[in-house]
């Protein structure tokens, strides 16, 4: 099976089974016929089901791995044939670098604390180092299957290594062969003990996966290779990611905000990827609960509406059975997806706005800062919410995509660190045709090793230079030049501490040189301390401070915006309204045409993808009715309908029709944009056009 039929298959459900062996009754009630249809009864197209799990037992006849004590079959070999037999699309899961037999078996072999103690996991089982004898054991274990069963790939599971890093014995040795050293403990941040540590573990994961996919690839080429977070936003391993041949990232509870974005990444690498849910109410996996069909739903719809596989995990059941209630939900929410797929599938996203998520960023990130606050990529996520919640839509990208910048008619840089010589050309050349670019705080102030440097792209395109961090941790914006959706008067943006924390995110002063101010900075009237204070949180305004809370720099035919304060890491973080208005604002002034625009609640998330001349418009409607305190605060059980939408598109259609129902709506064609009203909006929405060209 090739990756792009694997891609077209966009119903699977992802079978976790991880089975210990003291459960009564254990698989006493398996069938293999039984087992898989009730799979294709529920709509289910494609599966992962299990070699090898965190508790160290086998689900096949192997010869170098323990076979489950209690199952007297090949469970592999019986369910990959059924699933053959009914064209379910199956992958053989594996377990790596948690495993509670080996650690117990072998404690040598586990990952181990800077103190040289082994690494148990809050679950029980065991942190194992793929640096030791363990990874060619379990890559012995994968070939077993690899070279053997009748399955269409393999998926790999916790290939990593737990933070800071493992400081066993075979890590050690690596890591004085490699750098010449002894390993660091707790190096200072930021510092290049920091950095060579942090590439030392990540290198480890890296290089294990090689070794995963060469494994399975020498037994047979054809064979597909996915693991968990393949493509993963959150980690940016541009290269190792491009080693697999589906990419891969879960997203449960509270993670609830995190399915769309990861989407959007995924779309940048051209390549087939699965936006992962569980059927569980509580948060992770194997809880034995519902999640409410509404909720579901939402999860779905945002990955069938990005172009993705849609997957839903459940827990197989310990004796041999599948829960009849999962899979009653799981066959609703897929007979729905089942009816759209089709104007899902072999489509592309339509390049509108653009956020870059520069990986040298994020890692630079990742060592330079000690709080995960402080991280670029909560930045990145800002800039997203600021999009959905504005109803836009955008793509997220990496640096490796900026040969396409040309494509949008906006792109955003949110608090990115480090931009090459090479990056800033291809940044100011867009800019020069026209581009609008959107840049916030720190972007370009680092090289990849964390030294400053000046003159800073900030300086170059965004026409101020940067003097100095301010000494307050929160600040005000005024005198904007338009009118936003708030009350009058001074907008507040606040770190999450007070000024000299490891938390505080202080503002930029910085001299307008060929950029314009178009609103002020205002610090409070001091910085709150022990020994002056005001009230219970942040000082009001204070005067003028004499420097720009916005900038509109022109360079060629484009502009450039730039904010000297991380406007979009605190609206992630407190979603403060007037936060979002700014940047719409401005984001509209320098970029005034869109793909498309949508008139809906907050709550809607708004999506454009294309198929030659036809353009599909996707709205997704997520309402949160409930927080709880518990691992999860987000409920939705009632979607309220949102009637009457307005919708414009650029591009003159000849035909708009609501999918899958095939209902012609009404629209009207001005000025090259095609404009329609959707009569309803449930749980999701899909409007073709039609269009005379491709836009």
């Amino acid at each position: 099976m090739t990756p792009e039929q694997y891609f077209a298959r966009k119903r699977k459900v992802h079978l976790d089974m991880h089975l210990p062996e003291d459960a009564p009754g254990m698989f006493e009630r398996f069938d293999a016929h039984d087992y898989v249809r009730t799979l294709v009864d529920a709509n289910v197209n494609s599966v992962v089901i299990f070699a090898h799990c965190h508790h160290g037992n086998c689900y096949y006849d192997t010869r170098v791995g323990h076979k489950h004590a209690r199952l007297d079959f090949d469970y592999v070999r019986e369910v990959a044939d059924e699933c053959r037999r009914r064209d379910v699309a199956v992958l053989a899961y594996f377990s790596c670098a948690w495993n509670h037999r080996d650690g117990e078996l072998h404690p040598e072999w586990t990952q181990r604390d800077a103190g040289g103690n082994p690494r148990p996991h809050p679950k029980f089982w065991w942190w194992m180092c793929l640096n030791s004898p363990y990874g060619d054991h379990l890559l012995d274990m994968v070939r077993e299957i690899a070279g053997n069963y009748p399955v269409d790939g393999l998926w790999f599971d916790i290939t990593y290594v737990a933070p800071p890093a493992c400081y066993c014995d075979h890590c050690r040795g690596l890591y004085r062969e490699q750098f010449d050293e002894e390993m660091p403990v707790s190096p200072t941040p930021g510092s290049q003990a920091a950095k060579r540590l942090y590439e030392f573990r990540i290198g480890s994961e890296m290089r294990f996966r090689e070794r995963l996919v060469e494994a399975v690839k020498s037994e047979d080429p054809n064979l597909l290779i996915s693991w968990n977070h393949a493509g993963d936003v959150t980690q940016c391993y541009l290269d190792n990611d491009r080693l697999a041949d589906v990419l891969f990232r879960e997203t449960h509870t509270p993670e609830d905000w995190l399915p769309s974005n990861q989407a959007r990444w995924f779309n940048h690498f051209d390549m087939p990827y699965e936006c992962c849910t569980s059927r569980f109410h509580y948060g992770g996996w194997s809880s034995f609960s519902y999640k409410s069909l509404a909720k579901l739903s939402i999860e779905a719809a945002t990955g069938i509406a990005h172009g993705g596989i849609v997957d839903i995990g459940d827990q197989a059941l310990h004796d041999g059975t599948l829960d009849a209630g999962a899979y009653e939900l799981i066959g609703r929410v897929y007979e729905r997806i089942r009816a759209v797929e089709e104007y899902c599938t072999d489509t592309r996203s339509v390049p509108d706005v653009a956020i870059v998520h520069s990986s040298r960023s994020h890692h630079l990130g990742q060592w330079m800062e000690d709080n995960p606050l402080r991280w670029p990529l909560l930045s990145v996520f800002g800039a997203a919410r600021i999009l959905h919640d504005g109803g836009r839509h955008f793509d997220i990208i990496s640096e490796r995509a900026l040969d396409r910048l040309s494509d949008y008619h906006a792109v955003l840089l949110p608090d990115q660190l480090v931009l090459t010589p090479e990056e800033v050309d291809a940044l100011r050349a867009y800019v020069q045709s026209g581009g609008a670019l959107i840049a916030s705080y720190r972007c370009g102030m680092f090289d990849e090793n964390g030294e400053e440097v000046f003159p800073t792209l900030l300086q170059d395109l965004c026409g101020v230079r940067p003097l100095r961090f301010a000494d307050f941790s929160c600040g005000y914006v005024t005198e904007l030049p338009f009118r936003i959706d708030a009350p009058t008067g001074p907008v507040l943006f606040r770190s999450p501490g007070e000024a000299g924390s490891p938390v505080a995110i202080p503002a930029l002063e910085c001299e307008a040189q060929t950029a314009e101010a178009v609103a002020t900075l205002v610090h409070p009237i001091y910085e709150r301390t022990r020994e002056h204070f005001y009230a219970a949180n942040n000082p009001p305004p204070g005067e003028p401070s004499g420097y720009g809370a916005a900038f509109v720099n022109p360079v060629g035919d484009g502009h450039v915006v730039y904010f000297p304060f991380d406007l979009y890491r605190f609206y992630q973080l407190d979603s403060y309204g007037p936060l979002r208005e700014i940047a719409l604002h401005l984001l509209d002034r320098v970029a005034p045409l869109r793909e498309l625009r949508v008139e809906a609640p907050l709550q809607v998330e708004a999506v454009l993808r294309q198929c030659g001349s036809r353009r599909f418009v996707h709205l997704i409607n997520y309402a949160n009715q409930r927080f709880g305190q518990g691992f999860h605060p987000v409920v939705v059980e009632d979607v309220l309908p949102i009637h009457g939408i307005p919708v414009f598109v650029r591009g003159t259609a000849s035909q708009v029709i609501e999918r899958p129902s095939g209902r012609p709506i009404p629209f009207s064609v001005a000025d090259g944009v095609t404009h329609f009203t959707l009569p309803r909006l449930d749980i999701h929405a899909c409007v073709e056009l039609s269009l005379g060209h491709e836009g």
